[in-house]
């Protein structure tokens, strides 16, 4: 519940953000758009654990794993990927 009036007050500063998102790469879970969407507030690792209810070593290898799922040939950084979207 706490997630969905997360995500209706996302939209209304990035609309279509989580349309764009799933329709661009809808092989994502449920976890990984959490993960973006903490990622593109620009929050510190330890932040986004503390959100999340995990390890900060836990972030890093998703958002690792998420790098190799979002990232192409032209662009590398997975920081540059979610600004785009």
């Amino acid at each position: 519940e706490d997630w969905e009036d997360f995500k209706r007050l996302y939209e209304e500063v990035h609309p279509n953000f989580f349309f764009n998102l799933k329709n661009n790469y809808p092989q994502l879970t449920n976890a990984e758009i959490r993960l973006i969407t903490l990622l593109k507030l620009n929050l510190s690792n330890k932040e986004i654990a503390g959100m999340l209810g995990i390890s900060p070593e836990s972030v890093i290898k998703t958002k690792y794993r998420l790098k190799k799922k979002l990232s192409n040939i032209e662009t590398k950084d997975l920081e540059t990927v979610i600004t785009s979207i």
